[in-house]
């Protein structure tokens, strides 16, 4: 979340020298952070819960809406009102109703005017959203490192051919003041982030040894599973190809992955610690809410003050008012409908479990 705020403030400051715009920008991969981390969790998860659950696959479905919907069907709401629905940059004619009903069933990713339109930074949860849909089947193909790594290959060139083949098709449905547009999908489509999910698929399996560590044993001489060193190099030399390939998104996931394969294997408290852990905690609402808090503290900050003639200064004042008060509009959006959300859905999964235990009782054929 850190790193998001931090571009976005950087797109506000005027006059950034462009290396300095070049360090606020590199904050956006903290969203290909967020798609590793989730791969990885997503199939931790489903390897701990499902030799337990009746049926892991409905749980997990209901677990995943639960935890994105509503903070999202809520920003969506207010954004349409915040905003309106009159033309801009993602829809340079406008929004219609059609686009808000595509954006709260989570397929506006698969359309430039509508991918980024009605919530800013929507194309993330859209690519988050299509991507769970993907886990389950994922998770039963994957199912150790080999394949991960091969699977990872396959994503890098197979985004590089739909990316090409889908470019004209892009081209001819846009109209002339939109083509811009086509660019901009497929830099962010679920297509385009695959390989960063991949990255986050060979990072678990690569740690399975010590996740699958008994709790209270000391920590094993750490051994990855085998893999042919000729896989190893092809990896390594497509890894280096990505520095060269578009979107550079791919690349920095791949990065990131290993930074946290490092990092797990030699944790430091400086990135890992209560404050990170926090902001961990809540950035899902975070990510929601910083944009308008952006928004605010940029007006009042220009209007009440000159400090925006001063790009160096006005950077980090307007990067710590907007990151102190997304932390504390998203704590507040975090307690009152995020949390809450999070136990009406294991309510739910709890009276599904027990309705199945009562029907497996009464007829236990169908168990």
């Amino acid at each position: 979340m850190l790193g998001v705020v931090l571009v976005h403030t950087g797109q506000r400051v005027v006059g950034l020298p462009a290396r300095l715009a070049a360090i606020t920008n590199f904050g956006g991969y903290g969203v290909h952070l967020f798609f590793v981390a989730s791969a990885f969790t997503l199939f931790s998860s489903l390897s701990q819960r499902s030799p337990s659950e009746d049926r892991p696959i409905l749980y997990y479905a209901v677990r995943r809406i639960f935890r994105i919907a509503p903070m999202f069907w809520l920003a969506a709401l207010f954004y349409v009102w915040w905003h309106g629905l009159g033309p801009q940059y993602w829809a340079p004619h406008g929004l219609r109703w059609l686009d808000v009903l595509a954006t709260a069933g989570f397929v506006h990713g698969w359309s430039p005017t509508t991918i980024n339109s009605v919530v800013p930074g929507g194309w993330s949860i859209a690519v988050e959203m299509n991507f769970y849909l993907l886990v389950p089947v994922l998770f039963t193909w994957l199912t150790n490192l080999r394949r991960c790594v091969w699977f990872f290959i396959g994503c890098v060139a197979g985004q590089a051919v739909l990316n090409m083949a889908t470019q004209p098709a892009f081209v001819r449905v846009l109209a002339p003041d939109e083509q811009y547009l086509a660019v901009h999908m497929h830099t962010l489509w679920l297509p385009s982030q695959l390989p960063v999910f991949a990255a986050g698929f060979v990072l678990y399996y690569a740690l399975a040894p010590r996740l699958r560590r008994q709790p209270g044993e000391s920590d094993p001489a750490w051994r990855m599973e085998s893999v042919s060193l000729v896989l190893w190099l092809l990896l390594a030399a497509v890894v280096l190809a990505e520095w060269w390939m578009k979107p550079a998104s791919m690349f920095w996931g791949s990065v990131l992955a290993v930074l946290v394969f490092v990092l797990a294997l030699h944790p430091s408290r400086l990135l890992v610690n209560a404050f990170t852990r926090y902001v961990g905690e809540i950035s899902y609402s975070g990510y929601l809410v910083h944009f308008v808090v952006l928004e605010i503290a940029d007006r009042v900050l220009r209007h009440f003050t000159t400090i925006a003639r001063f790009p160096l200064v006005y950077l980090p004042v307007l990067y710590v008012a907007a990151v102190i008060g997304t932390i504390l509009l998203a704590t507040i959006t975090n307690r009152l409908l995020e949390s809450p959300a999070r136990a009406v859905g294991r309510s739910l999964i709890a009276e599904l479990q027990r309705r199945h235990r009562a029907l497996v009782l009464i007829h236990p054929q169908r168990g």
